[in-house]
C-alpha cells in the first residue's frame, strides 16, 4: 500500500510568518550556516549542489542554482551504484548539515530518511545490510535518522529485518517501536507493518530472524488495545509457525545451521584481524584499476535484480541470459535490466563472490 506524503497547510498568518523566516534564513544565516547557502526559497534544500561542492564523486550530479534538479533519494541511489560507503558517508553528512534546519523545508525530514528507505529495491544488493551496520558503527547517523521524518515507510520493515539478521537487536527494536509510534493508533498502518515484517523475515535459509521477531517484537503488538489489530494476531502466529516448521524440517536449513555454528566459532578470531585486513583490502581496491562489467539480472520469481559479472561486451539491457543460481548453481533464464562498468572500489557486490553470466540467448 502506498504511503501518502504529509502536506503542510498554513493559515495566511502562518504562511506569511513562514515566508519571512525563510527569507531571514537565506539573507542572515548564509555566513555561518552551510545549509543556508544551499536553500532555495521555492524548492527547499539543493542537495545535489551541496554534495558536488563538498565531495569528490565517482559520477555526475546536476548543477543547481535556484531549483532542485534531482531529489535526495535519486542522488543516494546513483552514488551507491558506484560507491556504497561514500553514499553512506554523504547521507550522514546531509543529515548533520540540513536536518537541524528542517523547519525551513517542510519535507526535508522525510526526504532525508524514509524516502530513501522506501527506494531499497533501487540500491545495489546488500545495501540495506551495509546501512544497518553503518548506523551501528556511527551512532550519530543512527540518532539523526531516528528523529528525521514523520511519514510512515514501506521499506522500514526491510531495514528492521536486516538488523535482526545481522544481530543488531537493540537497533531493530528501536526502529520497530518508532514506526508503531508514527502509526499513532491507525490499525491499517499497524497491520501493514506486521504483514511486511513477517514477509521480510522469511529467507527460507533459516528461521532465527523470524523467531526473534515472534519472541521480541510481536509481543509489543499484542499489547496494543485495538480490536482490528488483535483480530489479526492468530493469523500472524499461524503464518509464523508454519514458516518455522517448514524451514526446520528442511535438510538445507540443517546444513546452513551447522555452517552458521562454525562461522560463529570463528567470529572472534576474525574480528581481531578485521582492521588490518580491511586496510589491506582498501589499499588493494584503490590500486586495482581493472574495469569490471556487472549486469542486473531479474528472474520471474523475484521482484529485485541480482548482480552477475560478464566479459561479453555485446550483452545489453533486455537480453535474456543463462546464469547459475543457488548453491547448486542451477542454470536459469533471466532478463538483463541493468549494465554497468565499475572499478573494484565501486562494484555493487564483491568481485570474488559474484558469479558470471554463462551465455546470452
Amino acid at each position: 500500500m502506498e504511503i501518502k506524503e504529509q502536506f503542510h497547510v498554513y493559515s495566511d498568518e502562518k504562511h506569511e510568518k513562514k515566508e519571512k523566516e525563510r527569507c531571514r534564513f537565506i539573507l542572515e544565516d548564509a555566513d555561518h550556516i552551510l545549509a543556508a547557502n544551499y536553500f532555495s526559497y521555492n524548492y527547499g534544500f539543493l542537495y545535489a549542489q551541496a554534495i558536488k561542492d563538498h565531495f569528490k564523486l565517482p559520477c555526475s550530479l546536476p548543477e543547481e542554482e535556484e531549483a532542485r534538479e534531482m531529489e535526495f533519494v535519486e542522488i543516494m541511489v546513483k552514488v551507491a551504484r558506484y560507491d556504497v560507503p561514500l553514499s553512506l558517508e554523504i547521507w550522514t553528512w546531509c543529515l548533520q548539515q540540513f536536518l537541524p534546519y528542517a523547519q525551513y523545508d517542510d519535507y526535508a525530514g522525510n526526504n532525508l530518511s524514509m524516502k530513501v528507505i522506501d527506494k531499497y529495491y533501487s540500491f545495489p544488493d546488500g545495501y540495506i545490510e551495509k546501512l544497518a551496520h553503518y548506523m551501528e558503527e556511527n551512532p550519530e547517523s543512527y540518532r539523526d535518522f531516528m528523529v528525521a521524518g514523520s511519514a510512515l515507510s514501506n521499506g522500514i520493515s526491510r531495514l528492521i529485518a536486516a538488523s535482526i539478521r545481522e544481530g543488531l537487536y537493540t537497533m531493530a527494536e528501536a526502529f520497530f517501536r518508532k514506526e508503531l509510534d508514527k502509526a499513532d493508533g491507525q490499525w491499517k498502518e499497524i497491520n501493514r507493518l506486521i504483514g511486511c515484517m513477517i514477509t521480510d523475515c522469511k529467507s527460507y535459509e533459516g528461521c532465527e530472524t523470524m523467531k526473534w521477531f515472534r519472541d521480541r517484537l510481536l509481543p509489543i503488538v499484542k499489547k496494543i488495545d485495538i480490536g482490528m489489530v488483535q483480530d489479526e494476531i492468530p493469523e500472524w502466529e499461524k503464518e509464523i509457525a508454519e514458516y518455522i516448521n517448514r524451514v526446520e524440517y528442511n535438510d538445507k536449513y540443517e546444513a546452513c545451521k551447522e555452517k552458521a555454528e562454525e562461522t560463529k566459532k570463528q567470529h572472534w578470531e576474525e574480528r581481531l584481524q578485521k582492521h588490518s585486513v580491511k586496510q589491506a583490502q582498501k589499499r588493494s581496491d584503490i590500486d586495482d584499476k581493472t574495469i569490471y562489467t556487472y549486469c542486473g539480472v531479474l528472474f520471474p520469481f523475484s521482484d529485485r535484480a541480482f548482480s552477475y559479472r560478464t566479459e561479453d561486451d555485446t550483452i545489453q539491457i533486455g537480453d535474456i541470459v543463462i546464469v547459475p543460481v543457488g548453491r547448486e548453481n542451477e542454470e536459469m533464464e533471466g532478463k538483463v535490466v541493468s549494465v554497468g562498468k565499475y572499478t573494484r572500489a565501486g562494484v555493487p557486490y564483491s568481485v570474488e563472490k559474484t558469479k558470471f553470466i554463462l551465455k546470452k540467448i
